[in-house]
């Protein structure tokens, strides 16, 4: 897994824009996204990229939810949340 270098949280994490499916890239710590090469893909698409890099897809849904609303503090409570509602 990609590690960001202060944490054992991922550096980034891939995922998919809802509104045309292009994949984009989520940096840790940072707001917002970036582009990728990848054009549009499937969210199965996404998924494995993640996984190959050992990113679970509750903490890929965390990290989103984190650059959309600038509140990486709370990653880790997300990402249990998720998690937990995952296996529910």
């Amino acid at each position: 897994m990609p590690l960001d270098p202060s944490s054992t949280r991922p550096a980034f994490c891939y995922s998919r824009l809802q509104a045309n499916g292009e994949v984009i890239v989520v940096r840790y710590g940072k707001d917002g996204y970036y582009k990728t090469d990848a054009g549009k893909q499937s969210q199965e698409f996404v998924d494995t990229l993640n996984a190959e890099l050992g990113i679970s897809k509750p903490m890929a849904d965390a990290m989103i939810i984190c650059s959309m609303s600038n509140n990486w503090a709370k990653l880790d409570e997300i990402c249990t949340s998720l998690t937990e509602k995952a296996q529910a």
